[in-house]
């Protein structure tokens, strides 16, 4: 740990992670319900988590989904709600956002590919068309940024809002070449993998705390 009077700490958060958890969260405690975190909250209690620590910065990653001409306006909203929320992130609350948009693409039956016909998969209850959406570069953006900004002597502490195993050789490299550093969890139980709460110095869970970060309705 640094000798300085306040360590340094910064926040990265992985948004797609954060919202499936919170999915996953809320359908534990009941299949109609809903949980929904609040910027502000989730920040606050991150940085209040430990005394003695100076917030430098908080970094949000996440993904777009481009518009589906196939459904329609609602879609073209929803697309425009997302815009406009990063953008909210970026002047109210001072985050750093990095967003990369994305499109999604048919999802096709292996069998029928393999055969060399291109069928795409319909759900048998709501008969809509099933969709594959592929999110590269939020995680590689991510990953980068905490070994870049670790190496560079940036923080003190890293505080990762995620539970992703894909983390974790980041995490140990970073920590092989800067020891003093500390990289740290905060997430639902249920979305931290083994390895990622073994390779972390300390993991904060969400559970207990959740009315400190956001409301469940």
């Amino acid at each position: 740990m640094s000798k300085t009077a306040f360590d340094r700490l910064m926040i990265f958060i992985d948004g797609q992670n954060l919202i499936y958890a919170c999915q996953n969260f809320a359908f534990q405690k009941g299949k109609n319900q809903k949980f929904h975190y609040v910027e502000e909250d989730l920040e606050t209690y991150l940085i209040n988590l430990q005394k003695g620590r100076r917030h430098i910065q908080t970094r949000f990653y996440t993904a777009i989904l481009e518009p589906d001409p196939e459904r329609g306006e609602k879609d073209i909203e929803r697309y425009e709600r997302q815009l406009k929320r990063n953008k909210t992130l970026r002047t109210n609350l001072k985050w750093e956002v990095y967003y990369k948009e994305i499109k999604s693409h048919p999802f096709l039956c292996p069998h029928c590919y393999w055969k060399g016909n291109e069928y795409q998969v319909v759900c048998g209850s709501c008969g809509e068309k099933i969709k594959n959406v592929r999110n590269k570069g939020v995680d590689v953006a991510l990953a980068t940024d905490v070994l870049l900004y670790g190496l560079t002597d940036a923080y003190d502490v890293a505080i990762l809002v995620s539970g992703d195993n894909d983390f974790v050789p980041v995490v140990k490299k970073l920590k092989d070449r800067k020891p003093q550093l500390r990289v740290e969890i905060a997430q639902f139980e249920n979305a931290v993998g083994y390895e990622m709460r073994e390779t972390a110095d300390k993991f904060y869970p969400f559970d207990k705390d959740y009315t400190k970060i956001g409301k469940l309705f």
